[in-house]
């Protein structure tokens, strides 16, 4: 990756996980080269990296999600904004001391859970929906979701994925109830014929955490 490329003089954050009794020899299920860097009872995930204020975080997506979700198989994680490089290891340990309150909640309050998102667009061609059919099934959407917000913790907005997307969300669910989640998107699904619902997950709380670097 570019980002690897040259002296590596800094250190990528690609979240935080909680450490237990259970899951604190997780670094050994971790692709190689990352490591936990552990301040009490969190542990930042890490690897060497280039430093730069202008680094590319694009060719980093597919293996930030790798790491993020291998450690999310083994207990509760934060994921950094993919691209997060500190000026060495010494400037994480400090950024975790600093805001170990703050992280403690966060990850205790994902902690069991997880995410799902769910994407609704019209069976039918675009082309071929009035401007009125639009805003029927925008409705009809806004409906559905509000329903799968009442079963959920949290629940966010999602930029469409794709043009056809008439609605997309977040939502944040135990990770015990996730097959009565599924359920229930299905049952709005069959509720609204006219409309195609396509759910994905379960996922690490992407869309749920909102880290703090300062300036």
């Amino acid at each position: 990756m570019a980002a690897r490329e040259g002296k590596l003089n800094g250190c990528r954050l690609y979240g935080v996980a909680l450490l237990t009794r259970g899951n604190g020899s997780r670094a050994g299920r971790l692709p190689a080269g990352v490591s936990v860097l552990r301040f009490r009872d969190i542990g930042a995930l890490v690897e060497p990296a280039q430093f730069s204020h202008a680094a590319s975080v694009q060719s980093d997506v597919g293996h930030h999600r790798t790491v993020v979700e291998r450690a999310f198989r083994y207990g509760a994680v934060l994921p950094a904004p993919v691209g997060t490089v500190f000026r060495g290891v010494e400037r994480v340990r400090r950024w975790m001391e600093q805001n170990y309150i703050a992280l403690n909640e966060g990850i205790h309050f994902v902690a069991g859970r997880c995410e799902a998102r769910v994407h609704v667009s019209p069976r039918g061609a675009e082309e071929s929906l009035s401007e009125e059919d639009v805003g029927l099934a925008r409705a009809a959407t806004a409906e559905c979701f509000r329903a799968l917000r009442r079963d959920s913790v949290a629940a966010l907005p999602l930029s469409p994925d794709a043009h056809s997307t008439i609605l997309s969300g977040a939502f944040l669910i135990e990770q015990a109830r996730w097959t009565e989640f599924a359920e229930l998107v299905r049952s709005q699904a069959l509720g609204r014929p006219e409309l195609r619902f396509v759910k994905t997950g379960p996922w690490p709380p992407y869309d749920f955490v909102r880290m703090d670097f300062g300036s």
